[in-house]
């Protein structure tokens, strides 16, 4: 279901949800029961994915990420979880492959190379 990906000529959709006042927790809910509609649409036959959520506090913003063959479809699954969104676009995600994780800078965790140093 989430993080997964879907086969076939399915894009990626980005809605973005204002809630002034919404708070954590109710942005958080709506992610949810996002990702819950989205799966019993997927049970019912429709084409559709839950990508991923991001949460924004400060900004009381809301970042939904789907897949689906269209934006229709995607819109179909906002509605009928009853989330208002300001905007959906079509999207590109960039992911990491694992093979980019494991060679990946380490940012800081490992002690700095002194080439040619002595030994002490």
């Amino acid at each position: 279901m989430a993080d997964r990906h879907i086969e076939g000529a399915r894009r990626t959709y980005l809605a973005e949800h204002y809630r002034v006042g919404a708070g954590a927790e109710e942005l958080t809910r709506f992610a949810i029961h996002l990702r819950d509609t989205v799966a019993q649409m997927e049970r019912e036959g429709t084409p559709i994915g839950y990508v991923s959520a991001t949460v924004v506090p400060a900004d009381d913003y809301l970042a939904s990420v789907l897949e689906a063959p269209s934006e229709q479809v995607a819109r179909e699954a906002l509605a009928r979880a009853g989330i208002p969104f300001e905007r959906i676009s079509s999207a590109v995600r960039i992911t990491r492959t694992d093979d980019e994780e494991s060679a990946a800078p380490s940012h800081g965790n490992e002690p700095p190379n002194h080439q040619g140093a002595e030994p002490s």
